[in-house]
């Protein structure tokens, strides 16, 4: 439902927080590392015109620590295809192109599944306190319903007997406020007799409290 999913995004807000971190902090530490390929390519005379599309890649991705980062973004999120970035890097030195399939490797089968598990947890968590307050709401519904039954024993039950009879249940049903409260919970009470034979399950001409409870709850049905 819409009201667990905004549940689930706003529980998960401090682990994100921490996940944007730690994304964050590997991007960094790589990007430093990358950006020793430029200072290489450099040493290595690279910057010669046979060598000018290889420079200008190696510049647009990694001429300095906010492109190296984005590149870095880019390549685990599909925003740029991982192959033409390694490329480059594998003319300069096989060890670049080790270390960038080495970063993809650990974010993508590595951090990024398991901040989706750890996302997955959380809506789990979440799912089941909503069952859980959902059970708690049903069972203190139960509670009500069932104390103002008894109350409605207790004051039809005029000779303290602790069972009404047909007489004392005809007499209290009569009542206004009783009809309306037992129409309120969906029972009928038009049919006064009736519904006293199927309360009287042991078929006694008299009510105790257990089998006025029992049988006004299967009446109600699920509250």
């Amino acid at each position: 439902s819409l009201r667990l999913v905004l549940f689930s995004i706003l529980e998960s807000m401090s682990s994100l927080l921490w996940c944007f971190v730690i994304i964050f902090l590997i991007m960094y530490i790589f990007s430093i590392f990358l950006m020793g390929v430029i200072m290489e390519h450099h040493q290595d005379g690279g910057y010669s015109n046979e060598n000018s599309e290889v420079t200008s890649v190696l510049e647009e991705n990694f001429g300095g620590l906010g492109r190296s980062m984005v590149t870095l973004f880019l390549m685990i999120t599909g925003g740029l295809d991982w192959g033409a970035v390694l490329n480059p890097l594998t003319d300069v030195s096989l060890i670049y192109s080790v270390v960038a399939c080495t970063y993809i490797f650990v974010m993508q089968f590595g951090v990024l599944n398991v901040i989706v598990g750890a996302f997955c947890a959380t809506a789990a968590h979440i799912a089941s306190k909503d069952r859980d307050a959902v059970v708690r709401r049903e069972m203190d519904q139960v509670m009500t319903l069932t104390t103002r039954i008894k109350t409605f024993f207790k004051e039809a039950d005029v000779d303290n007997s602790n069972t009404l009879s047909w007489e004392e249940f005809k007499r209290h049903l009569g009542r206004k406020e009783v009809k309306a409260y037992f129409h309120s919970m969906d029972l009928d009470v038009s049919q006064a007799h009736t519904l006293f034979k199927l309360l009287d399950t042991d078929q006694s001409n008299e009510v105790t409290v257990e089998e006025f409870l029992d049988g006004c709850m299967r009446l109600k049905g699920p509250a």
